[in-house]
């Protein structure tokens, strides 16, 4: 492939969609990446438009922490972006063990002011994830791949089952498949990358997906190890299951660090200056804030505070027990003929839904989020191209399981049919390629998945009749 104004130099990555080079641009002879969607414009409408919206809402934002884009363009009906090559790894390599606080609080903060300004923009990123944060050779992070942001309240690339984000770091309404989105769920998966850093794994595993989704609906916030613990109201802020009890935007949550950890020139804009922090402000409305410096100057000063706490306390309790203890026993004979009994007062049981007992509503409500759960995956599925494979992660299996625990399920029977007609595609593609064994085999799949599905049953009699008549045009050549 050829691109006027650069040279490739190689590949050095691939997505569902485009495919990523280190080229250099010749006209200023600096090192670039480019970005080459897949499928030729024509080909792909839907996947060329959300790639181009990409390069739209990535020149849209202008911040130190956001990648830059040189250009945007179409070569041979190919999208392509032409962005920043940022020489450091990204933030999945930094993440084999817990990094020091300072760094990954100076990490959170950095990313925070970029999605504060996507945000003032209407933009929410939904896939922030440690692939999606790289670093320049500075060191300083960067938020890249914004190929599945969108503007608040905009649907319309998400209408055909749009991936929605890493599974490890989305936030719940994403599962719940709202379908308005803010910056509050990108302000959920910073916090799991946060939670990540600090302790060196994700606060939510599982053995399949599923599992981990159902934790994202269901399971607080883990707690921090001992000496992490100044960070758990942070932690538990971010990863709040309802998007209301978070930070309401980025820039409270810059606020909250800048107090958490005031630390002359550790963040990477020194001149925003510490907030004022008044009883009045965190009246109106400010989540609370932890006060102190670095986590060992936290640390040493709790460590102080405590010995002489505890050595008043131990004078005060000696007074107070030698005073009880006379009132006790000087009391113990007026009272030792009473007994204690219990209160003959009814248990109230928890509200249920009408018509329905406390344990079917439960039950109901973790029908639900499972059903929830199998959707989504489904869907992402479908959009990674994951139609029947690998085993147990695929859209066929996750809408069979969905049928499953909601026997019926309309979204289901339509996505088997996708299913089905992606595999229809792929065959038209194929013989449009005159590769015809390859469509063979897609019409195959196609009916395992939905033996009824006329247009596949078409297409193998077309195929058959095809190789019928190449092999009866042989044999007639042959025959001359």
């Amino acid at each position: 492939m050829e691109i006027p104004g650069y040279k490739i130099e190689r590949q050095i990555g691939k997505g569902g969609m485009a495919t990523v080079y280190l080229a250099t641009q010749q006209s200023l002879g600096r090192h670039v990446v480019l970005k080459v969607m897949e499928a030729r414009f024509d080909d792909g409408a839907e996947f060329a438009k959300r790639f181009l919206n990409e390069g739209h809402l990535l020149a849209a934002v202008n911040h130190p922490n956001v990648i830059t884009i040189y250009d945007i363009g179409i070569t041979e009906d190919f999208p392509y972006i032409s962005m920043e090559y940022l020489g450091g790894q990204d933030l999945t390599g930094r993440l084999a063990a817990p990094m020091a606080p300072a760094a990954a609080l100076d990490t959170v903060y950095q990313i925070a002011g970029a999605l504060a300004v996507a945000h003032a923009k209407g933009i929410v990123h939904r896939d922030v994830k440690p692939a999606n944060i790289l670093f320049r050779d500075d060191g300083t992070p960067v938020l890249t791949d914004f190929g599945i942001a969108k503007h608040f309240g905009d649907t319309e690339l998400t209408s055909t089952g749009t991936i929605l984000g890493s599974p490890y770091y989305m936030s719940p309404e994403q599962v719940e498949g709202k379908t308005v989105l803010d910056g509050r769920s990108d302000i959920y998966s910073l916090g799991v990358i946060l939670y990540e850093m600090l302790m060196g794994q994700r606060p939510f595993e599982g053995e399949s997906a599923i599992n981990i989704v159902l934790q994202h609906l269901q399971t607080p916030a883990p707690p921090l190890s001992r000496e992490l613990r100044p960070y758990q109201p942070l932690i538990n802020l971010m990863l709040a299951k309802n998007r209301d009890e978070r930070f309401p935007d980025a820039e409270r949550l810059r606020q909250y660090i800048r107090d958490l950890r005031p630390a002359p020139g550790a963040y990477a804009h020194p001149e925003e200056g510490r907030p004022a922090g008044t009883g009045e402000e965190r009246r109106n409305g400010s989540p609370r804030r932890y006060r102190g410096g670095h986590v060992t100057q936290q640390l040493e000063l709790v460590r102080r505070r405590r010995r002489v706490t505890w050595s008043v306390l131990g004078v005060v309790v000696l007074a107070i027990s030698g005073v009880l203890s006379w009132y006790f026993i000087s009391e113990l004979e007026r009272y030792e003929n009473i007994s204690i009994a219990p209160i003959d007062r009814p248990v109230r049981p928890a509200p249920a839904a009408e018509g329905l007992s406390a344990d079917d509503g439960r039950l109901a409500h973790l029908r639900s989020q499972v059903t929830t759960a199998l959707a989504w995956l489904a869907r992402r599925s479908l959009a990674d191209n994951r139609l029947t494979s690998p085993p147990e992660d695929n859209a066929l299996y996750y809408f069979n399981r969905l049928l499953e625990v909601e026997p019926g399920n309309p979204e289901a029977l339509q996505g088997i049919a996708r299913v089905a007609g992606a595999y229809a595609d792929m065959a038209d593609q194929a013989v449009q390629q005159k590769d015809y064994k390859m469509a063979e085999q897609y019409v195959d799949l196609g009916l395992q998945v939905d033996p009824d599905n006329k247009r596949l049953q078409v297409l193998r009699s077309n195929i058959q009749l095809r190789e019928r008549s190449l092999f009866e045009s042989f044999f007639g050549l042959l025959g001359e």
